[in-house]
């Protein structure tokens, strides 16, 4: 409302203490936190932006204007590709969250967040070599936070689950 309408008459400070106040006011409601997200991709404070398309996410991981507006600005960052893989994958689309992660992937190569979405993807539709594969990879690229020992334990649980599928 009055806020975007000060936005564009390019009172940039008059508008960002109404989408503050907005916040302020319905700090528990995501699209507060995406209309200052937005403002802030406007003004071209994208690291604010960033910030509050996260806060939004956090309050309501469906909530889906903030993956579509972070995407378009951010399409350099493999986090907002990674972000809307995430979304895909808790939907069980898991073609459409594949896509993604790879898009994060050819946003940085050595991303390894994306090549573990990738691995647990692979998982959910069996198809384990590849998953072992994006595991590896996803472990050479930050070994610290994708150690060996837990990939194993990620496979052993995977296998356990579809044996007692078998029973």
């Amino acid at each position: 409302g009055r806020a975007w309408l000060l936005a564009r008459q390019k009172d940039s400070s008059a508008a960002l203490n109404l989408f503050r106040e907005g916040v302020q006011k319905n700090s528990s409601k995501p699209a507060s936190w995406t209309n200052l997200g937005r403002f802030f991709q406007q003004s071209k404070r994208y690291e604010d932006a960033l910030f509050c398309y996260r806060k939004a996410i956090s309050i309501s991981p469906w909530y889906w204007n903030a993956y579509e507006w972070m995407h378009e600005y951010f399409e350099e960052s493999p986090d907002a590709y990674n972000l809307l893989g995430n979304y895909y994958y808790s939907k069980g689309d898991y073609t459409t969250a594949a896509a993604e992660y790879a898009a994060a992937l050819k946003a940085d190569s050595s991303y390894a967040k994306a090549y573990s979405n990738l691995a647990y993807t692979a998982l959910e539709i069996n198809m384990f070599e590849e998953a072992i594969r994006y595991f590896k990879k996803a472990h050479m690229n930050d070994p610290l936070v994708y150690p060996a020992k837990n990939i194993a334990l990620v496979l052993i649980d995977k296998a356990d689950q579809l044996l007692l599928k078998q029973e």
